[in-house]
């Protein structure tokens, strides 16, 4: 009976080798990137196309397809030349990041799906920092609850100018309410945005979007700053 046993056991074992010396002896495909997998872009204006390259290797013996690829942020685009590689053939890979698509400290990913079968999903990875023109304090947005409809209502904002040599052009209001725009130098590098609401007679919700052109040698979007509300 222990001799059966043995037997079963030491023919499972070959099996099992068997199986994987099969697998690994077959031609497979082999991904591999050349210059690492990361990059830094350092610290730039938010309105600039930065983009770099990854070089994509196939060290198998037998294509490489890539099936997909996926990555964690809009403010990205990702070409590649050819979605099949041969066996020992260099494919660049390149990502764009789209001018003032994102703003701040960012950290991002890009996930190769590939037919490699020790390495289904190959992951690249990309950093920065997009300096934004100005920073809007409180925030770009804001609820100011609500209002009443027999006096006038103030709400201030502060610009803080990030980069040298722009500066903010006339306030362009779009609102259903009474509202204007008025603004001001206060300081080196800031600036108050002061949005005087006089509702009248209006007694509804409301939204004011204010569209503050930037004056400089490069195009940048207009900042936008939003006040939404409601009378009584």
């Amino acid at each position: 009976m222990k001799y059966d046993t043995a037997i079963k056991i030491l023919n499972t074992v070959t099996i099992l080798f068997c199986g994987i010396f099969s697998v690994y002896g077959q031609n497979t495909p082999s991904i591999k990137l050349e210059k690492g997998s990361s990059f830094d872009f350092g610290k730039y204006p938010a309105n600039e196309k930065k983009a770099t390259e990854f070089i994509i290797i196939n060290e198998g013996n037998a294509p490489l397809k890539i099936s997909d690829i996926r990555k964690t942020c809009g403010c990205s685009i990702v070409k590649i030349e050819k979605k099949e590689i041969a066996p020992g053939e260099k494919v660049p890979l390149k990502i764009e990041m789209e001018p003032e698509g994102i703003f701040g400290a960012y950290s991002k990913n890009v996930y190769i799906e590939s037919n490699d079968p020790g390495n289904r999903f190959t992951q690249i990875s990309f950093s920065g920092e997009a300096i934004a023109a100005f920073t809007v304090k409180p925030q770009e947005m804001i609820y100011i609850g609500v209002i009443p409809s027999d006096k006038d209502f103030i709400q201030e904002f502060i610009l803080e100018r990030n980069l040298p040599d722009l500066h903010p052009g006339k306030p362009e209001l779009s609102s259903l309410v009474k509202a204007d725009a008025e603004l001001e130098v206060t300081g080196t590098n800031k600036y108050k945005l002061k949005i005087r609401i006089s509702p009248g007679n209006f007694k509804d919700r409301f939204k004011i979007a204010v569209k503050i052109p930037i004056i400089s040698n490069s195009p940048w979007k207009p900042l936008e700053i939003i006040i939404a509300g409601q009378t009584k």
